[in-house]
């Protein structure tokens, strides 16, 4: 049985993508922590934390299962635009070529602060970013040094 462009894609595994929605899920279960819970810790004032060859990003991660009702208009269009591409993966030929193997996160309430100028912060109501560009992921907070 020949494979299918949309067979590939389904049944890769991105290890990149595994790890940091976990880790945001994570997060998120931590940060909902209360007395009355049994966690053991709080992770409020924590964020997802993304790192780049170019930037750190301090964010929260958009998931297939988010409700959309917590979201802003521009928050709501990306998460459309990202289910219509997967769709559009099972209109091509069987034939077609796979350019990227890397997989597009979707970030909200992204604040990008670039290694060539940390000074400068950038900050994004909804950002999207490819895994190939990530080269690690933590918890915590931008704590600057002070001058």
């Amino acid at each position: 049985m020949e494979k299918t462009l949309l067979d590939v894609l389904k049944n890769r595994i991105d290890t990149k993508t595994g790890v940091i929605t976990t880790l945001a899920l994570t997060l998120k279960t931590f940060k909902s922590a209360n007395p009355e819970s049994k966690a053991p810790f709080s992770l409020d004032g924590n964020r997802l934390i993304i790192i780049t060859n170019f930037a750190s990003i301090a964010c929260e991660l958009i998931t297939p299962n988010d409700d959309v009702k917590e979201f802003s208009n521009a928050q709501v269009i990306f998460k459309a635009a990202m289910a219509s591409t997967d769709k559009i993966y099972e209109t091509l030929s069987p034939d077609a070529l796979v350019i990227s193997n890397s997989k597009t996160l979707l970030l909200k309430n992204a604040q990008v602060v670039p290694f060539a100028s940390p000074q400068q912060t950038l900050n994004y109501e909804v950002l999207a970013i490819f895994t190939d560009q990530i080269v690690g992921v933590t918890i915590g907070n931008f704590n600057r040094n002070p001058d």
